[in-house]
């Protein structure tokens, strides 16, 4: 690839961390065609993906890299970062912005999968699925003995209603008839209104929920959002449903709650520590239901992901403003990161 003056300059090259593969990366090859090359880097521990890093001009990560200081400051070439999701809470986006790189994600692109998975945890809690098929996988047939709660007419408390949550709120109206409350500080009240859901303060929430689902990114000010005040609020057949982050909620006070039978039940796809580490009394609890961090997790969903994130780094190679950038402050900068072939 040599430049007009004769001078040979070194591809740039794309590392994607996350496990994809098939039609979608090769689609992603095309469309980095001329641009760049893809290197596929599954797994990488974080020792050789800080030894890795300074030769790479982009980077496709997924929640599972730190991208902290230290990152920043061995990444000497990269240019861009393209989070496959819509969180990115494992990015230091002060350090990259100081380091001037682009920081972008993919938001809206799994919230159907994740607004699904949402509602099978829902059905899985009410009606006490995973330990029916336990039990009966074990001989026992206590057909006379589980009796479960109805979706229908209930009341959703919907905790974040980003895309995420305003597809869990039209589903939850259209296959169950409830009734959604919604708590978000940061939208209009009327885009609650449109998905015919009503806007009310989180104590009154909680109060008055069956479900509480929650659905909104890990900050300063959603860490530990739900804890033992807020559940205490909860009625005590109440369930909470996470598909958001672990540290939204107060995981110990959730297992209080739950052990105390001060709270009906829990459908998790996320924690405080994950992987969920042994010895965590919500893997010995009937009334839980546990998923590993896979709400995102259909095949339509990461092909969407990772093609909108080879966009991102498409539009910054071409010069273009990507789409979903996060640090836009960056482009007030004198040097400016994004490159035109």
């Amino acid at each position: 690839m040599p430049h007009n003056d004769g001078q040979e300059v070194v591809p740039r090259t794309v590392l994607v961390t996350i496990d994809e593969r098939g039609r979608p990366l090769e689609r992603a090859r095309e469309m980095l065609r001329g641009l760049g090359e893809l290197d596929m880097q599954q797994g990488l521990a974080r020792t050789e993906l800080l030894e890795r890093i300074p030769t790479y001009d982009a980077l496709v990560t997924g929640g599972s890299d730190d991208c902290d200081r230290e990152f920043f400051r061995r990444a000497t070439r990269l240019k861009i970062i393209s989070v496959n999701g819509a969180g990115y809470d494992n990015v230091d986006v002060e350090s990259a912005t100081d380091h001037g790189v682009l920081v972008t994600n993919t938001p809206g692109v799994m919230a159907e999968s994740v607004a699904e998975h949402a509602i099978a945890l829902m059905l899985a809690c009410t009606k006490k699925l995973l330990d029916m098929d336990r039990r009966t996988r074990q001989g026992e047939w206590l057909w006379d003995q589980y009796w479960g709660d109805e979706l229908w007419g209930k009341t959703l408390g919907q905790i974040g209603l980003g895309s995420i949550g305003a597809l869990i709120a039209k589903k939850a109206q259209a296959a169950f008839n409830m009734t959604v409350l919604v708590y978000d500080p940061f939208v209009a009240f009327q885009k609650a209104l449109d998905v015919g859901a009503c806007c009310v303060p989180l104590d009154e929430l909680l109060a008055r929920a069956d479900i509480v689902s929650i659905s909104t990114p890990l900050t300063d000010e959603t860490y530990h959002l739900i804890g033992e005040r807020e559940l205490g609020l909860m009625k005590r057949t109440a369930k909470v449903i996470n598909t958001a982050r672990g540290s939204v909620v107060d995981e110990q006070a959730l297992i209080t709650a739950l052990q105390s039978k001060r709270l009906g039940g829990a459908g998790l796809d996320v924690f405080e520590c994950e992987p969920i580490p042994r010895g965590n009394p919500l893997l010995d609890m009937a009334n839980v239901v546990l998923t590993p961090h896979k709400g995102a997790a259909t095949l339509e969903a990461f092909e969407r992901m990772l093609l909108t994130a080879i966009q991102n780094i498409v539009d910054a190679f071409s010069g273009r403003v990507p789409r979903f950038l996060l640090n836009t402050d960056l482009l007030s900068k004198p040097q400016s990161p994004l490159q035109a072939p």
